[in-house]
């Protein structure tokens, strides 16, 4: 039996609803997480060169060189470490100035590159639905392009917290 393979291009936005935002919701919802969450890129790193990432982290505590985050990365999870290195990929790119991240040498920028090619799909997340409620288990989203008319219509920022939830409440029902 073949198992259908879910592709995020199925879940293109449908008709408006009467304030003339597309959402998405329910079990659509749920499968859009699956299909999406199944596209992620996690880079493994495997014992060999962990143990080599070990031992030059210990040479770096041992001369009292300043560490940064490449050299403790490969003590993370992959998703983890997806996360901050697009974290990361994202201060290069802005040019924002962590110590003792501040230092772009030519090394790091072929590192900053590498992983911007590999985690290339994550930029596309920002071309589909984007999630705009906080409850863990049920999510509602919202195409894209509906999100300037949806933050006119619902200005989220100016409601209490009890008035937040009532209304993502509202939402998914």
């Amino acid at each position: 039996m073949k198992i259908k393979q879910i592709n995020i291009e199925d879940f293109q936005p449908t008709r408006p609803e009467k304030d003339g935002i597309r959402y998405l919701r329910g079990k659509r919802a749920l499968a859009y997480e699956k299909a999406w969450n199944s596209t992620n890129t996690l880079l493994e790193i495997g014992n060999f060169r962990k143990f080599f990432l070990d031992i030059r982290l210990y040479i770096v505590r041992l001369i009292g060189l300043p560490k940064d985050y490449f050299h403790e990365r490969h003590r993370y999870d992959s998703e983890s470490r997806r996360l901050l290195d697009n974290f990361a990929l994202t201060n290069y790119e802005l040019k924002m100035k962590h110590t003792p991240d501040a230092y772009y040498s030519p090394l790091r920028k072929i590192l900053y590159k590498y992983i911007k090619f590999r985690y290339r799909k994550e930029g596309e997340r920002f071309n589909y639905w984007m999630r705009i409620t906080s409850h863990a288990k049920r999510g509602v989203y919202i195409w894209h392009e509906d999100i300037e008319k949806y933050n006119e219509q619902h200005d989220i920022h100016k409601m209490t917290d009890a008035e937040r939830d009532e209304f993502e409440r509202r939402l998914i029902i």
